[in-house]
């Protein structure tokens, strides 16, 4: 596979990865501002966002300058700054052409993440091979140093071990304060703005429904790619995606603090009573408790998934028989010749999606299923899930949804986290909260229900998740716990 090849199949992967991603408190409460402090980048915002999308000819110059840029990507900060400024000419000169919006999003995209990773002491450059558009973009998903989800699983993991936020990275030292500044400054406010955000520029092109090509990228004796409005669609979604990440992550405070555990789990019980509680094994607030403005994050974070999503079935409904077509390319060829009874990637994925669509619209009603080994005909009940609830109805305090454990039981239970394949057994009664805010109202009546059943399954949409054994000597897999988790949690980001 050649250079460009990867290339162009990166873009394809990264228009897709942030979509597979899943009362209000703190009335009046004052939201810190998203203000770009970069310059460049508050001239990239003001070009013009066109109402009157048009397909770049093959032979435009901004169809050559991104070929051009994809074949030969910027490789040091002052490369990527002389590209951005070029591409903000362009895009200036032809704000309808679809290669010129493309190709300063990408830009635009390379100096907000380079700016949030230098502003965290990381030089972007040291890690990756250049800067090529679909490396930089995938960076905000990546656990690198420079990567966004990479610094807050890192700061979430020094709450749990008590390590300072120095030392992770050597010669770097930053905070989830700074963290979310550089966020603030250099990276939501350039994936979504009114004035002319990455999303602002790419949703247009969606939404004209182009029966054409939007770009054409030939190779010179290569192959061929092409961008339609199904393209551009998944392109958007995947901005928002990314935004409702990044504004879930930032609406709780997950600093540790000074916080340093005892190596000796036995010294974390301070009341000596033989359990602990999520105040013994947590850092002490605020570590986990909803920001002021938290419930407006969660708020606007669940309205970017909704869209991500609404756009992403359009685009995944809309790919067109062309096997040069950067999404059909991804799901696997000419898909006028797939003939074959199994469902296909594309199938699958546009499962996934509508099961999305249906949680995060609000409650939805699952029939579940249980029986005895032996019986003909399962027992059924209604069992509702509402994933809505964790953005519309926040919790406080993460430690209202968490077990108190009793201490002889914690190795067990760290033992079954590393997911051994035994299945876990877990004790209702140690969570305080059994509806999970909400999120699983049926599930009390539930457990009273199926306890002593040998199996269970889920049906939703017409699809049938299970069985799953819930008799311990029938198990060896997961229990009904470890797969309701597993069927809901797949909409949430990982923190």
């Amino acid at each position: 596979m050649t250079r460009q090849t990867k290339l162009y199949l990166a873009l394809a992967v990264v228009m897709i990865v942030p979509v597979v991603f899943v009362g209000c408190h703190g009335g009046g409460a004052v939201v810190p501002e998203s203000v770009i402090t970069d310059q460049l980048l508050r001239d990239a915002v003001g070009v013009g966002v066109t109402l009157t999308p048009q397909a770049s000819a093959p032979d435009s110059d901004c169809t050559a300058a991104l070929l051009a840029l994809f074949a030969d990507p910027p490789d040091t900060r002052l490369e990527v700054e002389t590209a951005l400024q070029n591409w903000i000419v362009r895009a200036t000169a032809n704000p309808e052409q679809a290669a010129c919006q493309l190709g300063l999003c990408l830009l635009m995209l390379a100096r907000g993440l380079d700016n949030v990773a230098t502003d965290l002491g990381y030089d972007v450059f040291e890690e990756l091979d250049g800067v090529d558009p679909g490396s930089v973009m995938a960076l905000a998903m990546s656990e690198n140093p420079g990567g966004l989800v990479g610094a807050y699983k890192r700061l979430f993991s020094q709450a749990q071990t008590g390590a300072g936020t120095a030392g992770v990275i050597p010669g770097v030292d930053f905070t989830s304060e700074d963290v979310e500044d550089a966020i603030r400054a250099h990276l939501l406010p350039v994936i979504y703005n009114q004035d002319g955000g990455v999303y602002q520029r790419l949703a247009p092109f969606g939404d004209s429904g182009s029966p054409d090509a939007l770009v054409t990228l030939g190779i010179p004796g290569g192959d061929l790619y092409t961008l339609y409005a199904c393209d551009f669609n998944m392109m958007a979604a995947s901005m928002q995606g990314l935004r409702g990440f990044l504004l879930e992550a930032m609406a709780y405070e997950w600093a540790p603090g000074l916080w340093d555990p005892p190596d000796d789990y036995n010294e974390w019980d301070t009341n000596a009573d033989g359990m602990l509680s999520p105040n013994e094994y947590l850092p002490p607030a605020p570590f986990g408790t909803l920001h002021g403005y938290g419930a407006l994050y969660m708020a606007d974070a669940l309205d970017a998934y909704r869209d991500a999503v609404e756009r992403a079935i359009v685009a995944a409904d809309t790919i067109p028989d062309d096997p040069t077509d950067l999404l059909n390319m991804f799901f696997s060829g000419n898909l006028a010749l797939a003939t074959s009874e199994e469902p296909t990637p594309l199938d699958v994925f546009k499962l996934i999606l509508a099961h999305f669509d249906a949680l995060l619209d609000g409650v939805q009603t699952l029939v579940l299923q249980y029986w005895n080994e032996g019986d003909e005909t399962p027992q059924e009940m209604n069992f509702r899930v509402d994933i809505t609830q964790a953005y519309v109805n926040p919790v406080n305090d993460i430690r209202s949804l968490l077990p108190t454990v009793p201490l002889t039981d914690l190795e067990y239970i760290i033992a079954v986290s590393t997911q051994n394949g035994d299945g876990v057994g877990l004790d209702w009664n140690l969570f305080p909260d059994l509806t999970f805010n909400g999120i699983l109202p049926d599930l009390p009546a539930t457990i009273a229900t199926i306890s002593g059943y040998d199996f269970i399954a889920l049906n939703h949409a017409d699809q049938i998740w299970g069985p799953i054994p819930l008799n311990p000597d029938l198990r060896g897999g997961e229990d009904f716990f470890d797969y309701l988790l597993g069927y809901i949690i797949v909409v949430l980001p990982v923190l």
